[in-house]
């Protein structure tokens, strides 16, 4: 149990072993919902649930807490969670890191190459320096919203994980000991 919570503490994913089957889980879950509804929001179904802080406005930042509740043959039924963003915001920001960067690799590449070559026929393309520092400019921008984001969500974040900690632990199964012959 205590690997478990320390691991809720300290990252963005768990996952832990319960006697319980995914559809006890699932109304488990329900009821606890209903009893925390002045904190939380959420939807509960069978096959992923989501608990958010309940919050006069709706920002884009609001982390969420995803439960699952899977079968694995052989060894019984496991909680898997995950801290974070919604997807859509968490989609979007990936989708800015990747474009920023593939235009960095690419403008930078031509600076250079025409660096190399010391270039001075028609083509010029010293322009492709000035496009490597803003899409370098634009990475570390992207850098800063997440991190303005990250913590303006920070106690929702943490409301989260109390949620966890009090109303997940209580499903976990403990592991019986090795016994010594």
């Amino acid at each position: 149990m205590e690997e478990t919570l320390n691991s809720i503490r300290n990252r963005p994913r768990f996952k832990l072993k319960t006697a319980l089957t995914p559809d006890d889980f699932t109304e488990q879950l329900r009821l606890q919902m209903q009893r925390q509804n002045s904190l939380f929001t959420g939807k509960i179904s069978s096959q992923e649930s989501y608990v958010e802080v309940k919050t006069e406005d709706d920002p884009s930042w609001k982390p969420r807490l995803t439960l699952r509740a899977e079968v694995e043959p052989d060894e019984g039924t496991y909680i898997r969670g995950i801290f974070g963003p919604k997807p859509s915001v968490w989609t979007f920001f990936m989708f800015l890191y990747i474009g920023f960067g593939t235009m960095f690799i690419l403008f930078g590449s031509l600076y250079y190459s025409m660096y190399l070559v010391k270039s001075k026929d028609d083509t010029d393309f010293s322009w492709s320096g000035m496009a490597t520092l803003f899409s370098l400019l634009a990475i570390l921008a992207t850098y800063l919203f997440v991190k303005i984001g990250q913590g303006k969500s920070r106690q929702q974040m943490q409301q989260l994980r109390d949620f966890a900690e009090k109303i997940i632990l209580q499903y976990e199964k403990d592991e019986p000991e090795p016994s010594e012959s």
